[in-house]
């Protein structure tokens, strides 16, 4: 070729070998794939074999597969599919701070041609440079934690409070221990010291915390924080009700606080806001236990794995939920996004907004299952009173935390899915405050971060990684400010003939599970054809069909393996469709008769 390939390392012809192994199988057709295979590889494959023999490259025939595939690199499209190309062999992302592939591309282009040698070989001076600048920023790092570590090895606990930490391990002994020995020689970094040998053994207190964060596994579950406290409540014999309760427990509790802290699992903040709570509560029993039961229980820093995989979602959205294409299609732009996310992320609130009875918490709680995350629900109907979104004040008679730190216990994370129902129906004032003030801060995620529970005053809820899935009948009475922060996907009625198809092969299913029936149950075409004539709300449908369910089993003697339902029964629609639930039509249409099936 007559051009000078010594300036290319053994890392650049590598990267640039995946790249040219990818672009060739990318660039196969069908038939040439199943050619290739037939008969082991193909003529105008880079088969490794081939141009890597003996783990070395042949450069000259590389080049001159990347002269042919990207025609010298000439023009920018040419370039912009290389860029492609190799982003698709995941080469052009992995260690692209470090400089491979830039450096790799830009000699290519020398090489080619296309730039002076000088560019290439400035760039890679810069990047070494880059690289040597950071091995030594982090061998500063290392040594820094080093030293801080040697300087103070027992963090922001006094000697009291390691020796009551030693005593709550101790309490533990033989049979708390959920880590049998063999477990624990297979434990990476466990310490030396065991809380099974004998309690007068002479232990150093800086042992503590190492052994703590081995023994709770840093706090990172509830199930571990849960054994912690249950662990202390013995050695302290903390128990509600008895004399001394609430002094035992404070000190619990602001312990747990600063454990929290310790491990990174909350920040100062909440130790602040437990131990300022904790010393400001009075002498009453019950809302001291319940004041320690929501601490103790709320998920700081424990986030469920989510299932963000774009197939499995839409695999399992396609299997609850019938048609929806353009609502699937928008959820699946999130989950992608979502993807992408760095640490922890949802996807962003959507509101479901469509007429009643479309489906919109079905979509919700289909999308919870999705997602592999707990589902929980909060109506917004008629409900002008934010005491029971932000709890009642800790001095009130019967105080309790409000319903989304309550969701966030049930849950045991702090990123289960939240139906906010019917937001077009809030009440806007009260005397305790403002309804839409409440959905403003926990659909902010610069509000949602610190949200504020008058039961937990002081100590910020986290409710920035809750994904949030509100519904509104009617859009126009929901505020802007509020659609600005979602979003808005609109779910359509179904036409009848699939809401046919909904009553017949998955309504059914739906009756049964809610109901938990231990029978199959059966729904003629007739039925649901019947069904979806009256109506075009699924909500009034599925009360239909259990109304004709029930009136099935009547006379039925025992309990059957399968009920089929395959009569009409006129009263049915009488019951339910003077609420204005027929089915809507254009113009004048005559009213259908019914009539059996």
């Amino acid at each position: 070729m007559g051009r000078d390939t010594s300036m290319f390392s053994k890392g650049d012809l590598m990267t640039l070998w995946m790249v040219a192994n990818t672009a060739d199988t990318a660039n196969m057709t069908p038939g040439e794939k199943e050619e290739a295979q037939e008969r082991g590889k193909a003529d105008r494959t880079f088969m490794k074999d081939t141009l890597m023999p003996d783990e070395s490259v042949n450069v000259a025939g590389l080049l001159e597969y990347i002269r042919g595939e990207f025609s010298s690199l000439k023009s920018t499209f040419d370039r912009v599919r290389f860029v492609d190309t190799a982003i698709a062999a995941d080469v052009a992302s992995v260690s692209y701070q470090e400089g491979d592939f830039p450096v790799a591309f830009l000699k290519l282009l020398s090489c080619f041609g296309r730039t002076p040698r000088q560019m290439a070989q400035s760039l890679e001076m810069y990047f070494a440079a880059i690289g040597i600048l950071r091995a030594d920023l982090a061998d500063r790092k290392r040594q820094r934690r080093v030293a801080e570590k040697e300087e103070d090895i027992t963090g922001p606990f006094g000697p009291a409070e390691l020796q009551y930490l030693r005593n709550i391990l101790d309490t533990l002994g033989t049979k708390g221990r959920r880590l049998d020995k063999e477990r624990r020689d297979r434990q990476e970094g466990s310490p030396a010291w065991d809380v099974r040998d004998p309690v007068d053994n002479d232990v150093d207190l800086s042992e503590v915390l190492p052994l703590l964060k081995w023994e709770f596994r840093s706090f990172g579950t509830m199930e571990e924080r849960r054994r912690f406290v249950a662990a202390a409540m013995r050695f302290s014999d903390i128990m509600p009700g008895k004399k001394g309760y609430w002094e035992e427990a404070r000190k619990l509790l602001i312990m747990y606080a600063k454990l929290l802290v310790y491990f990174g699992q909350a920040g100062q903040d909440v130790a602040q806001g437990i131990r300022t709570l904790a010393s400001s509560v009075g002498s009453d029993g019950q809302k001291e236990a319940t004041l320690f039961e929501t601490v103790t229980a709320l998920p700081y820093g424990v986030a469920r794995e989510q299932n963000l995989d774009v197939r499995s979602v839409m695999e399992i959205l396609d299997r609850r939920l019938y048609g929806m294409e353009g609502v699937k299609e928008q959820i699946r732009l999130e989950v992608v996004l979502a993807g992408y996310a760095q640490g922890s992320a949802t996807p962003a609130p959507f509101l479901l907004a469509g007429p009643p009875g479309t489906g919109k918490t079905s979509i919700a709680g289909a999308l919870a299952e999705a997602l592999g995350l707990p589902f929980f629900k909060v109506s917004f109907s008629g409900n002008a009173d934010i005491i029971t979104l932000k709890g009642s004040n800790l001095g009130w008679l019967g105080a309790v935390p409000g319903a989304f730190t309550r969701i966030l216990m049930q849950a045991g994370c702090l990123n289960p899915v939240i139906l906010l129902d019917e937001v077009d129906k809030t009440g806007r004032y009260s005397s305790s405050g403002d309804v839409v003030t409440v959905l403003t801060e926990i659909l902010d995620t610069g509000q949602s971060m610190r949200f504020s529970d008058q039961f937990l005053a002081g100590i910020p809820v986290d409710l920035s990684k809750a994904f949030f899935v509100a519904t509104a009948n009617d859009i126009t009475l929901v505020p802007q400010f509020l659609l600005d922060r979602c979003r808005v996907i609109e779910v359509p009625l179904y036409g009848e003939e699939d809401r046919r198809v909904i009553i017949r092969d998955y309504m059914a299913q739906q009756v049964r599970t809610q109901r938990k029936l231990p029978f199959a149950i059966e729904v003629s075409d007739g039925v649901a054809a019947r069904i979806a004539a009256e109506t075009d709300s699924l909500r009034v449908a599925k009360e239909m069909l259990t109304v004709l369910l029930a009136r099935e089993l009547e006379g039925m003697a025992g309990t059957p393996d399968r009920v089929v339902l395959n009569r009409w029964d006129p009263k049915v629609a009488d019951r339910f469709l003077r609420k204005g639930n027929r089915a809507r039509t254009i113009g004048f249409g005559v009213p259908s008769t019914p009539v059996a099936v």
